[in-house]
């Protein structure tokens, strides 16, 4: 006697787990500091950026409380008066140092 899908046994377990793989394109994590301490890299990203452009680092301390908040709230607290075509190169400038340093 066979077993199929509907009626359980192992066949039934192996249908339903290819079914539930089929639905999974993706996961996505969220490296706010729920489960990768990242504000180290962020920091150091955002002070060499500011280096970059003239100006004293701000350090890990100082950054530490808006890195949750995502690069442009730290491009914001970095360089507060900057005109809009600047922030975005900052914003894409400070993306690119932290690419190329996450979790080191």
């Amino acid at each position: 006697m066979s077993t199929d899908a509907r009626s359980g046994g192992p066949q039934a377990d192996a249908a339903r787990g290819a079914r539930a793989e089929s639905r999974c394109r993706a996961v996505l994590f969220d490296l706010d500091g729920t489960l990768l301490d990242t504000a180290g890299d962020l920091a150091q990203a955002l002070d060499r950026l500011r280096a970059e452009n003239g100006l004293p680092p701000l350090g890990r301390d100082r950054i530490r409380s808006f890195v949750s908040n995502g690069a442009t709230a730290l491009v914001r607290l970095a360089f507060p008066s900057v005109p809009e075509a600047k922030f975005l190169e900052l914003r894409a400038r400070l993306l690119e140092l932290y690419g190329a340093a996450v979790c080191v």
